[in-house]
């Protein structure tokens, strides 16, 4: 039942196929259905989030990286850091 309703709706992922299989009378949790869509090599299609592409607009700025051709020869020559905002609950 996965494989046909998958062949007609490949954007199906876990939680809706468990939706449709419990709604077809069938007694199913998440983690089967996950255990099964990858022991069937079974890929869910959706939309990518296009993050690689470059806004149009005049007021994108492309930044030039100034590290290209600096020569790294020794500790602490350069640093970097993570600027990713994680929630945390207070």
């Amino acid at each position: 039942m996965i494989d046909k309703q998958f062949t007609k709706t490949p954007f199906y992922g876990v939680s809706r196929m468990v939706k449709h299989l419990r709604e077809a009378g069938h007694k199913v949790n998440p983690k089967r259905i996950c255990r099964l869509y990858r022991i069937m090599d079974l890929h869910v299609i959706w939309p990518r989030l296009n993050t690689c592409k470059a806004h149009k607009g005049k007021d994108h700025t492309i930044y030039p990286y100034l590290l290209r051709d600096v020569k790294i020869e020794k500790p602490n020559q350069i640093w970097a850091m993570e600027i990713t905002y994680i929630p945390v609950e207070v």
